[in-house]
């Protein structure tokens, strides 16, 4: 309402802990930003009671953020910095970028950037609003042209939409295994998920299920990685690829 005032106090012990808790380290050095988290958190526990810094501290020391998954490295991204400031700045860049269909020059109205799985993304405009993974940038320039960010655009609603919709065209082939307790627990360890798991009568430990994969070689590796915990029964097609594979691998080792 017109004339609504409150007055900010001093923070308490949870809204420190979760400030002591937002620095994300090499992630927050990759944009430039880790020496000013450094001295905010320094001007954080300064401003703090006796208590609550105690109270902050003790998170802040017992909590470390690791975003790779196991057996991941982090893909080299030379250019997060000069994105990060043509975002905050909106400069335009352009960037020779290196994608799925071959190496195009575009010119990119940055909006936002993005950390996933410890791998950085650019989202830009380019006509449209597209994502660049950062590391597969070639060269980039920063432009003295600026624009005008779309004051409805919200990366967290794009993010969440963009990722629904690419994993659901890339993962376009439904495959129905026969699966083991154990290769249902690795095809979940994989990042698959696994639908409807029906028990398999007279074979037990084992199930039926149905699973969203790529077309193409990479899935019939997948299901070849899981060795004897897993067969393909349908489509009838990927089966005998993965049988061909399988048997181009046991002729490498018996030729």
């Amino acid at each position: 309402m017109d004339g609504y005032q409150t007055q900010l106090t001093g923070l308490d012990a949870d809204e420190a802990r979760s400030l002591l808790l937002a620095g994300l380290g090499s992630a927050l050095d990759d944009i430039g930003l880790l020496e000013a988290a450094n001295q905010t958190e320094l001007k954080i526990k300064a401003s703090l009671s006796d208590t609550t810094r105690d109270q902050a501290i003790v998170v802040s020391e017992r909590f470390f953020l690791d975003p790779l998954g196991w057996y991941l490295k982090k893909d080299p991204a030379p250019f997060v910095s000069e994105v990060a400031s043509a975002v905050w700045n909106e400069r335009q860049l352009l960037i020779e970028y290196e994608g799925w269909n071959g190496v195009v020059d575009r010119v990119v109205s940055p909006l936002a950037i993005v950390l996933k799985a410890g791998n950085w993304y650019l989202v830009a405009l380019a006509e449209t609003p597209r994502v660049y993974k950062i590391a597969n940038i070639r060269s980039i320039e920063v432009l003295e042209e600026t624009f005008s960010r779309p004051k409805s655009f919200d990366v967290g609603a794009f993010w969440h939409n963009w990722i629904t919709d690419f994993e659901r065209r890339l993962k376009s082939q439904t495959v129905a295994l026969r699966v083991s307790s154990t290769g249902l627990r690795l095809l979940n360890e994989m990042g698959f998920e696994p639908q409807s798991p029906v028990q398999i009568p007279k074979r037990k430990g084992w199930f039926s299920v149905t699973v969203q994969m790529e077309v193409g070689l990479t899935a019939i590796r997948y299901v070849l990685s899981l060795g004897s915990e897993a067969e393909v029964y349908e489509p009838v097609t990927f089966r005998e690829h993965v049988i061909a594979e399988a048997r181009k691998v046991i002729d490498q080792y018996v030729s």
